[in-house]
């Protein structure tokens, strides 16, 4: 089979003679090999240099849409930011699509492993293993820090574990930096609903009928969602949600009782999901913290396992998650982990880019602020449409929508406005994307059959 010759302008198709009836294309000077991850924000492809046979394999992110900016911001901090548990830039530019428009593309480093969550619960780890995963995510957030990045989406889903062991913090396409352009035109910068801290939730609530209201990313924030994520990761489950008075910390249970943790990992992950962000301390802090625990005693390599996991209680603590995103079913997500979950935004695709495959599900840790809506909107089937979201608090709408239920309403779960049915979701406003805010409470449309789901700067 004959090769034809890469076109560093990108778009032509070319096949692979290592790979036999598979068609191939290359993006500027990389060769596409198979797809990995798709969403509405773009691709995610197995690639190498075109014009090096048996070359390294590299990540290869294309834009869906022309000059998304969240690719120039991830360009930005691996440029500036080297680190062994950050993935390491390949190279950028554009692909010239067949009608013109140019779509930003990034490549880089291809990190093979599982999700945190997906490692915890795979691998059988032990508190010692813990404290060093976790040490390397809070070293890549020192280097981040101290270069003036705040990532701003740290999750599971974004840290990759190596079968070697190593922590990669993935996905800066949302990272704020003092130069950035804004990515949002909300209060609310981009992010994952139950890992932004306590005062950026409240923040939302206390402004979230003023338009010009814009939080201050902190690097504090990356703190505590990483807390989040080891809690997640070691419990299986997600915070209680936060209230407008109440210390978060006050109400966690403590992930001793859900895990035979070590009792120094237990503290330094309470110790990230402090209510002010003055006690969460500093990444670096925090990274020395860990390591210091690592080098700890024996019992420290006992593995990590979830007690009684099926108990009345433990299936209570993991319905906080429905508090979080009541339509939003709990999933891991392990396998390739090129780029972060969130980067791809996780929506059906309207026009593919030349390579078949099967569509992939997204994690239910999807941004939801700005970047991931479309995401939020598409991520499960449901039976009562979800509105496009563009702000923090979503008006009421002017009438009932079409096929609304009409009384007699549940008594026990919704209620009657303009003559037909809503649900009551267990959420205080902000409602964000999970539903309409009306007279101090979060509601969502009923309807009387089963329906498909609607989609519609920081």
């Amino acid at each position: 089979m004959n090769r034809t010759p890469p076109d560093s302008n990108a778009g032509g198709l070319v096949s692979d003679t290592e790979v036999p009836r598979v068609e191939r294309f290359t993006v500027g000077p990389w060769l596409v090999l198979d797809e990995v991850d798709a969403g509405s924000c773009g691709f995610v492809f197995r690639a190498r240099d075109a014009h090096q046979q048996g070359g390294p394999l590299v990540a290869l992110k294309v834009a869906r849409h022309p000059r998304d900016s969240r690719f120039a911001r991830e360009v930005e901090a691996l440029q500036r930011v080297q680190h062994f548990s950050l993935p390491r830039l390949e190279g950028h530019g554009e692909w010239a699509h067949s009608e013109g428009q140019r779509h930003p593309y990034i490549a880089m480093e291809l990190v093979q492993g599982l999700s945190l969550y997906a490692w915890a619960k795979e691998s059988q780890a032990t508190s010692r293993q813990y404290l060093r995963v976790l040490a390397q995510v809070a070293r890549a957030l020192a280097a981040l820090h101290a270069a003036g990045f705040v990532h701003r989406d740290v999750k599971g889903d974004n840290i990759v574990v190596t079968p070697e062991g190593r922590a990669v913090l993935l996905d800066l396409g949302c990272c704020w930096y003092p130069s950035a352009t804004p990515l949002t035109e909300t209060a609310m910068p981009p992010g994952t609903t139950p890992y932004r801290p306590p005062e950026m939730l409240r923040f939302a609530w206390r402004f979230r009928k003023d338009p010009k209201a814009r939080y201050a990313s902190h690097p504090a924030d990356d703190l505590y969602s990483l807390g989040v994520a080891a809690y997640k990761a070691l419990t299986g489950s997600y915070l209680p949600p936060v209230t407008e008075s109440e210390e978060v910390r006050a109400r966690i249970v403590p992930p001793s009782q859900w895990c035979t943790c070590a009792p120094e990992l237990e503290a330094l992950v309470m110790s990230m999901l402090a209510d002010r962000k003055s006690d969460r301390g500093t990444a670096i802090g925090l990274a020395e913290a860990l390591e210091v625990a690592a080098r700890g005693g024996a019992h420290l390599d006992q593995r990590v396992e979830l007690r009684g996991s099926s108990s009345k209680e433990n299936r209570t603590h993991e319905s906080s998650l429905h508090a979080w995103l009541p339509w939003v079913s709990a999933g891991i997500v392990s396998g390739w982990m090129a780029l972060g979950a969130g980067a791809m935004c996780g929506s059906p695709r309207p026009e593919p880019l030349p390579v078949a495959s099967d569509w992939h599900t997204p994690s239910v840790d999807v941004p939801d602020a700005g970047v991931g809506e479309e995401a939020l909107l598409s991520l499960v089937q449901t039976s009562r449409p979800i509105a496009p979201a563009s702000s923090v608090a979503l008006p009421m709408p002017k009438a009932p929508q079409p096929g609304q239920k009409k009384p007699p309403c549940e008594p026990r779960s919704e209620v009657v406005v303009m003559g037909v049915c809503w649900v009551v979701l267990g959420v205080r406003p902000p409602c964000e994307t999970a539903g309409y805010e009306y007279d101090g409470k979060c509601l969502r449309a009923t309807f009387d059959a089963p329906r498909d789901p609607t989609s519609g700067g920081q």
